[in-house]
């Protein structure tokens, strides 16, 4: 009996291992982020870690760093980590669902499989892909977030509160992008164990998974302050920030942002999609608890949980001092279109022919998202392919000019025309820092160059006044002749 459970439980892995191998197959294209340039060469990623605030991410690079294992050299192994990582995840929310809401039914196992899906495959998640140097931390991060969820279909004791609270806290010290998966699924749990009925124990358990991932933060937050007090980790724009102007002005960049993260996902998903697929399953939700059940006090406590999900997910912007709601930070933003498949497999219990049409509703869903991640990626290939060509086009400029002058070129200096582009004019999906071109920043434009050359130019600021009183000009294309000016053994460069 015992070895049929396990047998079953492994290949409900093994299948969601296989859908998210398929759904993400074409991450196994290389391609690069503009942090993947510089994290190659300088072989570590560390010191980003410790000043992100990703304590626990710091400890597991600086080890790998101190024993001299480079895992840059294993692309496709980090990619497989992260599938297999989010697999790993996405069978605990399943599974976790399914305790709770009991269900009995194939549509409905169904539907709550391609659910716990989604919270992983979406075009936000695939930025995860993206900055695949730094799978590592990612992996950690979703390990002791499945445990801190695993904790909390144990039980409500207070041993089993402090367990999630510090499963959580480790996960927040990988990665702070977890935090607003475990108040959203938490809070759904709750209410798809007390049916939408609420009462003062609902009450006291959605309070009590909001207070553990804020003491978890919190936390993580303690912890770093300390560390910037004494001087071992530096201040930087990511820093947490409490003063009422940038808490004011972050809260105005996020209510700025809204609409168009309703509208398509920062130009990323198909638009009005998502509100579309969100409209509909509101409307079943609707139907059943106002209409039928009679249970407004239920409907109510859901679109709360909507608003406090939406919160959620931005409270680590609001305290940071540049606002930068990267799509790879807010991932959770998909939790809630998962949310609304598990609500109406709880209200529409036994209704066949209408989970039916919610189980359509989300492989569209899915299916849609696998377009557009795909899509995304193609973009983010072909811009990394346009700055491979530039930087072979450097090299051989610094070649030619070599032969003719006996010059050996050991500097590069970069700066920006008057209106620098950050993509190129044919990057459909560009979004934050998605197909970004390497040329456009600092951290990256001669980490780019000498990667692709196999060089080592050192990078030298630009204090030559006729190099920048050409920056005034603004180009919208390609040109050597004017854009590459030497000066002895320099090459500077003004991106377009």
């Amino acid at each position: 009996m015992e070895n049929g459970i396990l047998k079953n439980k492994f290949r409900s892995f093994c299948i969601l291992i296989v859908i998210y191998m398929f759904f993400y197959s074409s991450m196994y294209v290389e391609h690069y982020a503009t942090d993947t340039y510089y994290n190659i060469l300088n072989t570590g990623v560390s010191g980003a870690m410790l000043s992100s605030g990703r304590i626990c991410s710091f400890f597991v690079y600086h080890l790998m760093e101190i024993i001299h294992v480079n895992h840059l050299d294993f692309y496709p192994w980090l990619i497989t980590m992260l599938i297999i990582a989010i697999s790993f995840v996405s069978y605990n929310i399943e599974q976790l669902i399914s305790r709770t809401i009991n269900t009995n039914d194939e549509i409905s196992n169904w539907i709550i499989r391609v659910g716990a899906i989604l919270v992983f495959a979406n075009p936000f998640f695939q930025e995860w892909f993206t900055f695949w140097e730094v799978s590592i931390q990612y992996c950690g991060a979703l390990l002791f977030l499945a445990l801190g969820l695993s904790c909390a279909s144990n039980g409500n004791s207070w041993k089993q509160y402090l367990f999630q609270a510090m499963y959580l806290s480790v996960a927040i010290g990988f990665y702070q992008g977890v935090f607003a998966h475990y108040i959203i699924i938490g809070l759904t749990v709750v209410y798809l164990e007390h049916k939408g009925r609420l009462n003062q124990q609902a009450i006291l358990k959605s309070i009590m998974v909001i207070f553990v991932a804020f003491f978890s933060g919190a936390f993580n937050i303690c912890i770093l302050s300390i560390l910037q007090r004494i001087g071992i980790v530096p201040i930087t724009s990511r820093t947490g920030n409490i003063s009422v102007k940038i808490i004011l002005n972050n809260a105005r960049g996020i209510i700025e942002c809204i609409p168009s993260l309703l509208y398509d996902g920062f130009g990323l998903y198909y638009p009005f999609l998502y509100l579309i697929i969100l409209g509909v399953l509101l409307v079943l939700v609707w139907r059943q608890l106002i209409c039928k059940q009679r249970n407004i006090v239920g409907m109510v406590w859901l679109v709360i949980i909507v608003m406090l999900s939406m919160l959620t997910i931005f409270i680590p912007h609001v305290l940071t001092t540049s606002f930068w709601p990267a799509q790879r930070s807010i991932v959770a933003y998909w939790v809630i279109m998962s949310m609304f498949f598990f609500v109406s497999v709880m209200i529409l219990g036994g209704k066949i022919i209408t989970l039916k049409g919610c189980l359509a509703i989300a492989i569209i869903a899915l299916l849609t998202c696998n377009i557009a991640v795909n899509k995304i990626q193609c973009d983010l290939v072909s811009c990394n392919r346009m700055d491979e060509e530039l930087a072979y086009a450097v090299n051989e400029a610094i070649t030619r000019y070599e032969s003719e002058t006996g010059i050996r070129v050991l500097k590069i200096g970069v700066v920006h025309d008057s209106e620098v582009s950050w993509r190129y004019h044919s990057s459909r999906y560009w979004c934050f820092d998605t197909s970004v071109s390497a040329r456009t920043k600092d951290w990256s434009d001669v980490n780019m160059i000498n990667y692709y050359n196999n060089t080592k130019y050192e990078k030298v600021n630009v204090e030559e006044s006729q190099v920048l009183a050409l920056c005034e000009k603004n180009w919208d294309y390609y040109s050597p002749e004017e854009q590459f000016i030497f000066y002895g053994d320099t090459l500077y460069i003004i991106a377009f």
